[in-house]
């Protein structure tokens, strides 16, 4: 047993040996490729990525640092910063190959504002929107009153606006017209009392108005005989 434990033992420490060798190996290694490495350049680069303005390339030495440069501008665009493999980096950033910097951005997010002028806006409207994206205006209601569409003038002045379309951009305010609608218009309620029907008039006016809702419900069809 006794001669068992010794060679055991002699095993163990030829390993350890061994292993040491091979750490003290590898050690020797790595300070050859860095005393190797050390005199090495590497190109530096930053692509602006369809933004204004320009990073001139840079030669920086192994395991130097490079500076985070100015950032560029893209209008409507807000800058999220410098990228590399698309992965956002920090700065000083430690060069250890060439390297390229990849600006990344998002669209910058514009308020759509409502004046609805007594209306009532529905459920979940829209009230931000980017240069990228396109958005229909919402429809508000008033009891007894015909939605008219959205202007931009406070006045109610020039074209109706239905949506903003993609490309557009800035804060936008938008205002809300009503027609009164007229009387002696008859209602019958419908779909279990959830909408009303148009069913007749009694008036003499030429133009009628039929209002979007009546005691909050929604004036959806016209009778055929109405």
């Amino acid at each position: 047993l006794a001669k068992l434990e010794a060679e055991y033992d002699a095993e163990i420490k030829a390993l350890e040996t061994e292993n040491a060798n091979l750490v003290l190996q590898i050690a020797e290694l790595e300070a050859r490729i860095q005393e190797l490495l050390k005199d090495k350049d590497y190109i530096v680069t930053f692509d602006v990525n369809g933004g204004e303005g320009s990073v001139e390339d840079q030669t920086v030495r192994y395991k130097k640092t490079v500076d985070e440069p100015t950032a560029p501008t893209k209008a409507h665009y807000d800058f999220l910063g410098w990228y590399v493999d698309g992965v956002k980096v920090e700065f000083p950033y430690v060069v250890t190959a060439n390297t390229e910097f990849v600006a990344e951005y998002a669209p910058t997010k514009y308020t759509v504002s409502y004046v609805v002028n007594d209306g009532t806006m529905p459920e979940n409207y829209v009230t931000e929107y980017d240069v990228e994206t396109s958005v229909t205006l919402p429809t508000p209601t008033r009891d007894l009153y015909f939605f008219d569409g959205w202007y931009e003038d406070a006045k109610l002045e020039g074209e109706k606006v239905r949506e903003i379309k993609a490309g557009e951009f800035g804060n936008r305010t938008f205002y809300a017209k009503w027609l009164s609608t007229t009387n002696g218009i008859k209602y019958q309620l419908a779909n279990n009392g959830t909408t009303y029907t148009v069913t007749g008039y009694d008036g003499s006016d030429t133009v009628i108005v039929i209002p979007d809702s009546v005691g909050g419900i929604p004036v959806t069809a016209i009778a055929k005989n109405a």
